[in-house]
């Protein structure tokens, strides 16, 4: 479960930091009921911790997914198919 992330620095003016060119998974799973349950466990985790239902996505996005502050447009794209 690792993943790779190739960057370059931002030369615009405008935006801070380094952009994600290029997104590498690996160790994806294969089994997509076996996932959708441990992510069921990791969500249930996180309402017993704080139980606010509208938070809860972005919540798991950012200790399960990915914990940059904003999505990565990579990312976005990934899931969006």
């Amino acid at each position: 479960r690792e993943c790779e992330c190739e960057c370059e620095s931002n030369e615009n003016e405008n935006e801070n930091g380094p952009k994600c060119l290029s997104l590498i998974l690996s160790s994806t799973p294969c089994n997509v009921k076996q996932v959708e349950g441990v992510a069921n466990d990791l969500i249930a985790n996180l309402l017993q911790e704080d139980p606010d239902e509208g938070s809860i996505m972005e919540r798991f996005r950012m200790n399960h997914q990915c914990r940059t502050e904003e999505k990565p447009q990579p990312l976005i794209d990934a899931y969006d198919h």
